[in-house]
């Protein structure tokens, strides 16, 4: 099973929407304070996801239209956690032959490939909210996922004339990958306190997910040109990458864009982004090639005093999740 991010294919297209969401993200004029009412989710919150899956978001619920038909936004970046059995501190991209049975050789890898895993960046515009009789948070959106890719194989045999002037038949095996698009529904339930706290919870995949939210700040510029290491199966590449404010970000220095590279591999193409919290986290999401076919996607913590970071992550072209490491800090 071939999984991508959400937005990989359409990460071209994503950007330029960057406008059109800061737009609807400024759209709230008044504090946050004081559109939030009581118990209300109304304002945008600096949101940490956990359980089944991990990654940082921001999201922003509107209170305009009626009581069941109020909408929110919200911009995520998602990474598979990886399984806790793991014999080796190493990770591993599953790129030789010793890695491919185990964590940079250890024991071997259990599959993560038996569910769908949905990692990347993902923005969804239009999901809904309300507050049911029993006075909690409801609401739902819908994730739409890249296809996902099957090989399936066929054997054709043909009538032929070959040059000697005999006939006879040919026989040619051929091989078409079959795509098949997916979309995700979350659910969810939750309280919040106004100016404080956000917890929702609910499902993704019938597995449980959690979004803990407290309000957005504006935190300081960390636009700049960075060093990172990336480590894999036991080998290290160093890259050098710039970080600037993404134009999907709207005035609180949270989303940035990424470019940048290493000697044998460059993220100019498509590039990607980073997503800051003021809790001390950072998620980074990465197209590493042109064609936007392998994508890296990390989280980890993020010191706002000193500019450095240390995240964990996947990077994905085909076949199982390869585990990684990204580690960086801003050039001085």
């Amino acid at each position: 099973m071939k999984t991508k991010s959400a937005l990989i294919k359409s990460l071209g297209g994503y950007l330029r929407l960057g406008a059109a969401v800061g737009t609807a993200l400024l759209s709230c004029g008044l504090p946050l304070h004081a559109r939030a009412a009581s118990g209300s989710p109304v304002g945008t919150w600096d949101v940490m996801i956990s359980g089944s899956r991990q990654g940082l978001a921001v999201m922003q619920f509107f209170d305009e239209g009626t009581s069941d038909s109020r909408t929110f936004q919200i911009y995520e970046i998602l990474v598979p956690k990886r399984p806790s059995f793991s014999s080796s501190s190493d990770d591993s991209r599953n790129s030789g032959d010793s890695s491919r049975s185990g964590f940079g050789g250890g024991s071997p890898i259990p599959s993560v490939t038996g569910f769908t895993n949905l990692f990347g960046e993902e923005s969804i515009l239009n999901g809904r909210w309300a507050i049911d009789g029993k006075g909690r948070i409801i609401g739902s959106f819908g994730e739409a996922l890249a296809e996902v890719c099957t090989p399936e194989t066929f054997t054709v045999t043909s009538f032929t004339n070959f040059p000697d002037g005999s006939v006879g038949y040919t026989t040619n095996t051929i091989t078409i990958t079959n795509c098949v698009g997916v979309t995700n529904g979350v659910d969810f339930t939750g309280t919040a306190v106004p100016g404080k706290s956000l917890t929702l919870k609910g499902h993704a995949f019938s597995r449980p997910v959690t979004f803990s939210g407290i309000p957005v700040i504006t935190l300081t510029n960390i636009s700049g040109s960075y060093t990172g290491s990336r480590s894999a199966g036991g080998l290290n590449s160093f890259e050098f990458f710039n970080l600037s404010v993404s134009s999907l970000d709207f005035g609180n220095n949270l989303i940035y864009d990424v470019f940048g590279g290493s000697g044998g591999y460059t993220y100019n193409a498509i590039g990607g982004h980073a997503l800051l919290s003021r809790r001390g986290k950072i998620a980074f999401v990465i197209a590493l090639d042109p064609e936007g076919e392998i994508l890296r996607a990390t989280v980890g913590g993020f010191d706002l005093r000193h500019l450095h970071f240390s995240t964990q992550g996947v990077e994905q072209p085909d076949g199982p999740l390869n585990f990684i490491r990204f580690n960086g800090a801003i050039v001085p």
